[in-house]
């Protein structure tokens, strides 16, 4: 994926209220993950409790993220079109879950989650273990 969805402007899911009432694309991130990329005539209005992958990205709250991109209306259909191609995020390609599958994705998120700060941790660990023998 693209490192550049990164670096555009973002709030975080509790502070979507914060989102410019402009048009444009915007991203749903994660752990620097890409999760799925829309389009919005005004992207404060369409990223409510009403869209829906909301469920999906609140899971995620911690860490989720919605980065934008403010493009004029005429445009944001083809962007919006190309960066699915060429990013090919996972929920755009899927159907929206309903409980068990958003259990199922809570459970994912999680246990990946904190397997890999265990890693870290360890793996610091070790390293500070190494440093002061």
């Amino acid at each position: 994926m693209s490192i550049r969805v990164f670096i555009l402007p973002s709030k975080a899911i509790a502070h979507l209220n914060q989102l410019p009432d402009q048009s444009g694309v915007y991203y749903m991130t994660a752990l620097w993950r890409l999760f799925y990329v829309g389009k919005a005539v005004n992207l404060r209005k369409r990223l409510t409790a009403r869209h829906q992958r909301y469920r999906q990205i609140k899971i995620l709250a911690p860490f989720a993220r919605v980065h934008y991109k403010v493009l004029p209306k005429a445009q944001i259909s083809s962007y919006e079109i190309s960066e699915i191609k060429k990013l090919k995020p996972d929920w755009n390609y899927t159907r929206v879950p309903q409980t068990w599958g958003l259990f199922r994705l809570f459970l994912r998120f999680w246990v990946r989650f904190w397997f890999y700060l265990i890693v870290v941790l360890a793996a610091i660990a070790y390293l500070i273990f190494l440093f002061w023998r």
